[in-house]
């Protein structure tokens, strides 16, 4: 398959992002008022309101007054019902709704006349409240701006009929149509209401090519959004890549070329027609109405991007600073539930209150399932295992009672026969063997550590953290698990396997990139039957993990091979052990076949070997931070000698630094969420539940629990090892692990958080018996940060460089 890539038209578009500050209450008020229409059917109406026309009314009009901009939300609203309502018909048809809303625009207080199309009131309500901030020059600019662009939608209805017969427009043809169909020039109209520009400057030659060229990089901007859903449809005559392909014969990657070099030709020569504006001399109050026209039009090339590609609050969430900064401000704000957007404007209810995680993650069984967009992310990276079975949908569509059972039963079959396969391995008992593994490895990299140190003529120095940890973690995870040796704490590159999970390890954390996000939102809308051929597309997260799959993969299959081939060394079981002698006494559909066993062992490796490696950077780095702890934990140490059952600082630091943040959920079913606490809605009423439809998107903010001062206390954000000795957080009941949320709860709780506890607390041990720990004198200031589903140590300004965590490391 081709790999091809969309221009970023706008990555060197100098002026910045801004929003109207009344976005919120004023864009739902403009939605409220047109729903009140009734124009379109509930489902209808849903999808229209997923489009979110009130964010690009804010983007563009970010300056406006309150009731200005609830004009402008209005505007949107009609554009896009006469968009839909014309953009099928025939041009008779489209001339008659076109004549209505001229009609109405014209005499706005005339009543509606029977029988008129909701086109006539829908225009006759906006020009109502929009005519009251209109000089009379405005006005009558407005009024001819609307009048071309109706008149321009019949042209394009005439284009339908003509195109059936074999007729495309030219290139040429297409931009003296499309500037108009694109609606530019009454929104510009709409900006520039309450002043009065006369008509011999709006029309200064060099104000109109100014204003020509940003129509231009708007409708070129709008064609490449639109292209894939419109060729698809097969709808795509009347965009200018399916055009220009057509005119010059060449393929899509060229007409993107061509696309690009247009667009960038135009951009350049509107920052240069920018300084000619400014140059223009008029008299000051001309020259003032002049420099406001001018910013409106400067607002629309980068607003209708943002629109276009706008990933709502979730790019905001991947490219925070400091992980939790912002649940921790919507917690303060909302309480224990908010909503968020999502890619495309859907909205995401995001919670951290116990009572609704409890009923999400224990109560409720398979009536959350995992995202389906995660769900497929884990697919890429681990194959079929036990973390993907959850949420794999392959429901039939039509009969919603039928949907749902079937769902339900294959869901709860295929991850009940995984955990089975697997919970054999994990019991407390068949744990306690693998204490000494940890304990060597631990040992294993101490003496790493020490020769590094010496051989700087010093007992102490700088040692990279983030760089051992990972090796040291899977070779403990190799041996636990197979008996396999990587060992990657003598030789990184040491073997193909060692590679590919050390490789992916990085590849995980990737940074918050807008197209990433954007690709992977399209997920939800691909049918079931076709979501496995995500993996084929060379395309961001994809790509990436691709690259390490097959590798995991066939070395993984052998590993199982010679394990079945020679049996399990005496007593002494590894984990593949295990859960190959419990697979073979299965019966029927409760065995696994060889395939999950293989997605399996890299859901473990990949699951394992991270998460603790990362945990135990940021164990280092609070304890750093907290030398009166380390001495401490050293002086329980003396006494128990490497007992391993102390609690207090792995469930502190667990609650505090959750590696996995967030949960991304869905609900199967129409739904009530309780709540523990009551939070306030927009109308100001209070609340103890939440009613969710099926399919809504929930977040799961881990994060936002195990750091809510309600059930941890007013220090709930500080590193307190003495917490657990109290009855902190003992009042709520959720989770599997010390009633924090860092191993999720219920079905599908972390198989494996024995094992992650046991060797967090092994590696602890070695390490804090060897070293003592203080921040780096370089680089001192390190954040907790995420850029994909795994928090991590990085020096401030490097977040995006993946775990880093420098600390000076002195001998004991």
């Amino acid at each position: 398959m081709a790999l091809i890539r969309l221009p970023a038209t706008m990555a060197s578009w100098p002026l910045p992002r801004k929003i109207n500050p009344y976005y919120d209450p004023v864009a739902e008020e403009s939605a409220e008022w047109f729903r009140s229409f009734a124009a379109f059917s509930p489902e209808a109406q849903r999808a229209f309101d997923r489009c979110n026309f009130g964010l690009l009314a804010a983007l563009s009009y970010p300056t406006l007054s309150r009731e200005h901009y609830r004009a402008a939300c209005d505007l949107m609203n009609l554009f896009f019902v006469f968009d839909e309502y014309t953009d099928t018909v025939d041009e008779v048809e489209a001339r008659r709704l076109a004549d209505i809303s001229m009609n109405a625009l014209r005499n706005p207080e005339k009543p509606r006349p029977a029988e008129e199309s909701l086109i006539g009131e829908v225009t006759r309500q906006f020009w109502s409240r929009a005519i009251k901030y209109a000089s009379p020059t405005s006005r009558r600019r407005f009024e001819g701006a609307w009048d071309r662009f109706t008149t321009s939608v019949i042209d394009q209805a005439r284009d339908r009929t003509n195109a059936r017969s074999g007729h495309i427009r030219t290139v040429e043809e297409h931009f003296a149509i499309r500037r108009y169909t694109i609606g530019a020039e009454p929104c510009y109209a709409l900006a520039e209401l309450p002043i009065d520009l006369p008509d011999d400057v709006w029309a200064n030659p060099i104000i109109d090519a100014f204003r020509q060229d940003i129509t231009d990089i708007i409708l070129l901007d709008n064609d490449l959004a639109s292209y894939n859903k419109e060729q698809a449809a097969d709808d795509d005559l009347h965009n200018i890549i399916t055009i220009v392909m057509h005119e010059k014969q060449i393929d899509l990657d060229s007409a993107l070329s061509w696309l690009a070099a247009e667009h960038k030709t135009r951009a350049d020569r509107i920052l240069g027609t920018w300084k000619q504006i400014e140059d223009l001399k008029f008299s000051p109050e001309i020259e003032s109405a002049l420099a406001y026209y001018i910013d409106h039009l400067l607002n629309w090339p980068l607003a209708n991007d943002c629109w276009n590609f706008e990933s709502g609050n979730v790019l905001e969430i991947a490219s925070q600073e400091k992980v939790g900064d912002l649940d921790t401000k919507w917690m303060q704000e909302y309480g224990g539930a908010w909503r968020i957007k999502d890619c495309f404007g859907a909205n995401i209810l995001m919670v951290a209150d116990p009572k609704a995680l409890q009923y999400i993650c224990q109560k409720s069984g398979y009536d959350y399932p995992k995202d389906k967009r995660w769900t497929q992310l884990i697919r890429l990276v681990t194959g079929n295992g036990v973390a993907a079975a959850i949420g794999e949908n392959k429901k039939v569509k039509y009969y919603r009672f039928v949907q749902l059972t079937a769902w339900i039963a294959l869901t709860g079959d295929a991850h009940v026969r995984q955990r089975n396969a697997m919970n054999p391995a994990f019991t407390t008992t068949q744990l306690r063997q693998y204490v000494s593994v940890f304990q060597r490895t631990g040992a294993k990299l101490a003496v790493k550590w020490q020769t590094e140190i010496l051989q700087g003529g010093n007992t102490s120095r700088e040692v990279a953290v983030s760089k051992w940890l990972p090796r040291a973690t899977l070779d403990a995870l190799g041996e636990a698990a197979f008996s396999y040796q990587f060992d990657t704490l003598d030789d990184e590159d040491s073997n193909e396997l060692a590679r590919a999970y050390l490789s992916l390890f990085s590849n995980a954390l990737y940074s918050g990139n807008k197209a990433d996000f954007l690709w992977r939102a399209i997920w939800k809308f691909i049918p079931d039957n076709i979501m496995d051929l995500v993996k084929y597309v060379p395309v961001g997260d994809a790509r990436r993990f691709a690259e390490n799959w097959d590798m995991m993969k066939n070395a993984t299959e052998r590993l199982i091979d010679q394990k079945m081939r020679d049996g399990s060394n005496g007593k002494h079981k590894d984990l593949m052990d295990v859960m190959i002698e419990t697979n073979a006494s299965a019966v029927g559909s409760a065995r696994v076949p060889k395939e999950e066993l293989v997605a399996q062992v890299t859901t473990l490796f990949v699951a394992g070997h991270e998460s603790i490696a990362i945990t135990t950077d940021l164990l280092l780095w609070e304890l750093a931070k907290r030398p009166d702890c380390q001495d401490r934990i050293r002086e329980e140490i003396s006494v128990l000698r490497r007992n391993v059952t102390q609690r207090d600082s792995p469930e502190e630091l667990l609650r505090l630094h959750p590696t996995g943040y967030h949960v991304h959920r869905s609900a199967a079913k129409d739904d009530v969420i309780p709540l523990a606490k009551p939070i306030r809605l927009e109308t100001g009423a209070l609340t103890s539940e939440i009613p969710v439809e099926a399919g809504q998107n929930i977040v799961v903010s881990l994060w936002g629990y195990n750091r809510m001062s309600d059930v941890w206390g007013e220090d709930a954000a500080m590193f307190n090892p003495e917490r657990f000795l109290s009855n902190q957080g003992r009042a709520s009941n959720v989770g599997i692990y010390a009633n924090i949320m860092t191993f999720s709860a219920g079905v599908r709780g972390c198989i494996g958080w024995r094992f992650a506890v046991l060797e967090l607390l092994a590696l602890a041990v070695e390490l804090l018996e060897n070293f003592q720990y203080d921040l780096s004198i370089s680089k001192p200031d390190i954040l907790p940060v995420a850029r994909g589903p795994t928090t991590y140590p990085a020096p401030r300004s490097e977040e995006d460089r993946g775990p880093n965590l420098p600390l000076q490391v002195t001998l004991l």
